[in-house]
């Protein structure tokens, strides 16, 4: 009965309507003013449900009326809640590693629209904005502490760096005579898996050392507003490229190592695709037919 009671400009702010909200705001500019429920202005309804383009609208607003935006964001709830304080409250979506970077990007996008000297203010439970926000998201920091140490733990950087090791190996020994005995398309596959192997490797150590400091962190509320969500992504990043460049040095040893030795022609080339894409094709198939029959039995 409640939602039945609001304008609908309230409603249009909560759904994210933002080209209502414009309409209604140009002919009527201080209905933004207008407090529903707990005493709420249409700019705490926009900073509580996330709708940072109707909060963008409502920042630079104010042609016929300059001082409406100064009142809105100065304005406190029934709670003695700023919108910072509204800002700080969780959004209670699935948490991930990186969503705690998301969080304080939001905090910080409101806390540049609120009045300076409100930016300490404490409501009615004696809280300011950046208590709430410590209070509110202390799960969502356990869960991606959890997270990111078992993605860390069970990470295969190291797996990698062996098995970029063994490509290696495997035709260190008789390089010398291949190089000097081989056409121009051999030597070719040969530098080609020279770098392939070095680069790989390199990012594989990258990998390494930043999962390893994913396990040493202190996980502090702070980390996660840039220093963590980085080294996660660089983790990431390196590890990827590290596996696309294991994969090319291993196609380059199978072809010096196996094709090579056979006369060079357009058929050993294609059995060397197929060979290399097959499975993970098939895997590819398998997953995608398994994904649309889920779907399927759920219509």
């Amino acid at each position: 009965m409640e939602r039945w009671m609001e304008t609908p400009l309230t409603l249009a702010a909560t759904l994210g309507l933002d080209e209502l909200v414009i309409r209604i705001l140009q002919k009527h500019p201080a209905a933004a003013t207008y407090r529903g429920k707990e005493g709420k202005n249409l700019l705490h309804i926009a900073v509580e449900n996330r709708q940072e383009m109707i909060v963008n609208i409502l920042d630079w607003i104010g042609d016929e009326d300059p001082r409406l935006p100064l009142r809105l964001k100065s304005a406190k709830d029934d709670n003695g809640n700023t919108i910072l304080h509204l800002a700080a409250m969780c959004n209670n979506q699935p948490s991930s590693p990186l969503q705690m970077s998301q969080e304080f990007k939001w905090f910080d996008q409101v806390k540049n629209i609120l009045p300076k000297d409100l930016v300490n203010h404490r409501n009615k439970d004696g809280k300011t904005a950046k208590e709430v926000f410590t209070e509110n998201h202390a799960k969502m920091v356990e869960d991606a502490k959890t997270q990111l140490t078992n993605t860390a733990s069970t990470c295969c950087s190291a797996l990698v760096t062996a098995v970029t090791f063994a490509a290696g190996f495997s035709i260190a020994n008789d390089n010398d005579k291949k190089e000097k005995n081989a056409d121009h398309r051999t030597r070719v596959v040969l530098k080609i898996f020279s770098h392939t192997y070095m680069f790989g490797l390199s990012c594989t150590a990258v990998a390494l050392v930043q999962f390893m400091a994913l396990l040493m962190a202190s996980y502090k509320e702070e980390d996660f507003r840039r220093s963590l969500p980085t080294q996660y992504k660089v983790a990431l990043a390196t590890l990827f490229t590290a596996m696309v460049a294991m994969v090319l040095a291993f196609a380059c040893n199978t072809y010096i190592g196996l094709y090579n030795e056979l006369n060079p022609n357009w058929r050993n080339y294609l059995y060397l695709a197929i060979e290399v894409l097959i499975v993970p094709v098939v895997c590819l198939v398998v997953m995608r037919c398994g994904g649309v029959k889920c779907r399927v039995k759920k219509i």
